[in-house]
């Protein structure tokens, strides 16, 4: 007797509003612990609940969606995104002004994936990693 794997996709998952407002957050600020507070979570805990919400695969779908919609609608492609930060770089680099540079890299590299915020780190594998957080009071 044999048994068949079941290959069915599972069921998506049902965003609560608060979920809703975090993702729609997130795509435009590119910032979970901002985003978090945005869609009403504690002031208190939207660091934690940030991070927390960043590692669910359904919210991170959802954040997919999200932009490619954003992507439709504003009738704008990933590459001229790209193309505005290179632009913007060049301009700051032309002006001489370090921080217009700096915020074109960091957004363009933010853009491609170079730069991840904490919680979004993705592994797959057999490497164990310990991650310690401190806070400002641990000197």
């Amino acid at each position: 007797m044999t048994s068949k794997l079941d290959l069915k996709k599972p069921e998506p998952q049902i965003l609560t509003e608060r979920q809703r407002r975090f993702v729609s957050e997130y795509v435009i600020l590119g910032n979970a612990t901002q985003a978090a507070k945005n869609a009403g979570y504690s002031e208190k805990t939207c660091y934690k609940q940030g991070s927390a919400i960043l590692k669910r695969d359904y919210i991170r779908e959802a954040i997919e969606e999200e932009r490619k919609e954003q992507v439709i609608k504003n009738d704008v492609t990933m590459q001229e995104i790209i193309t505005m930060h290179r632009e913007a770089y060049r301009i700051g680099k032309e002006c001489k002004a370090p921080n217009a540079m700096t915020a074109a890299a960091q957004n363009l590299a933010k853009l491609l994936g170079m730069i991840v915020e904490k919680g979004q780190l993705e592994h797959s594998g057999g490497l164990v990693v310990n991650i310690t957080t401190f806070s400002d009071d641990d000197s």
